[in-house]
């Protein structure tokens, strides 16, 4: 029974993708004016790691509740794999504003 809720759990995230990319577009569409192009970059990267965490996890799920006939199993995989890098570039993004002295503003 867990299972099931916690698979049925992740119908709820499929607007993240949404979310995901209307921020990338933002992070691009400011880059040009950015004070801080290094962060910019960063999270850009990020937000594209979470892009494809989302995606790769969406088709994961579709494929455990056999919507799909694909490898439930490389696609958790690999959207493991993309959280991992989005986290990375998160990480490198903090630090740097700690050691500069400030704090990051997410996107609004």
């Amino acid at each position: 029974m867990s299972s099931a809720i916690v698979q049925h759990r992740k119908l709820f995230r499929f607007g993240n993708v949404l979310q995901t990319l209307q921020t990338i577009i933002k992070l691009i569409q400011s880059a040009p004016t950015a004070a801080d192009k290094p962060g910019i970059f960063l999270q850009i990267v990020q937000n594209t790691g979470f892009l494809v965490y989302w995606i790769t996890d969406h088709l994961s799920y579709l494929a455990s509740i056999k919507f799909y006939s694909l490898d439930s199993a490389a696609y958790s995989a690999k959207s493991f794999e993309a959280f991992y890098y989005a986290m990375l570039a998160a990480v490198i993004n903090n630090a740097r504003a700690l050691l500069a002295g400030k704090t990051t503003t997410p996107v609004k």
